[in-house]
């Protein structure tokens, strides 16, 4: 796996819109060093830390997305198990598997 996505999965969670402007930039410079496509490895890892809400997180969290889609054998099916988190749930639509 790439530092770029070791680094981010060290974070934990993307955070939210009201987090510190700080924790935001830092996870948007992040994102900008990671050049797609991802393999299966590294989506898996960064396809658990989207958020357990709606918020995009600046459009962060919709980057995410784009680069998860982007391994080459997505959809991958243990990436999108958790149906409770709307992020899940919009990658398993755009997969057509609901």
């Amino acid at each position: 796996m790439r530092p770029e996505i070791t680094h981010l999965v060290g974070k934990g969670q993307l955070p939210s819109s009201g987090s510190d402007i700080l924790a935001i930039q830092q996870w948007q410079q992040g994102l900008e060093k990671i050049k797609p496509p991802l393999s299966n490895e590294e989506a898996a890892a960064l396809a658990g830390l989207f958020p357990t809400s709606d918020d995009e997180c600046y459009g962060l969290a919709w980057t995410l997305v784009h680069l998860v889609e982007t391994a080459p054998g997505w959809p991958l099916q243990e990436c999108l198990q958790n149906r409770d988190n709307p992020w899940i749930a919009r990658l398993r639509h755009a997969a057509q598997l609901d």
